[in-house]
């Protein structure tokens, strides 16, 4: 009989898989079974954790949700950043 972990490691490689086919920056990684079974880590490119998605889900909407995190993490640094240049110019 195979272990969970043998299993789920040609999954975890399979999905990356297709979410590199879909040009997405988006990669899963296998948490703890045990504290969180049947799900993934959504990590972005750099490997920071974005959050924990069930088993389930469709790589498609892994890539959306990851796309849009970054939109608005950028969109977040560029208000600091502007936010901060006003506070300097004053």
């Amino acid at each position: 009989m195979a272990s969970g972990a043998s299993i789920a490691s040609p999954f975890v490689a399979t999905y990356n898989a297709d979410l590199a086919a879909l040009s997405s920056l988006a990669r899963v990684a296998l948490p703890d079974q045990i504290r969180f079974p049947g799900m993934l880590e959504l990590r972005r490119e750099d490997g920071a954790l974005l959050d924990l998605i069930p088993m389930d889900t469709e790589p498609e909407m892994a890539a959306i949700a990851c796309r849009l995190y970054d939109l608005g993490f950028h969109d977040g640094k560029r208000a600091e950043n502007t936010r901060h240049g006003r506070l300097v110019a004053s």
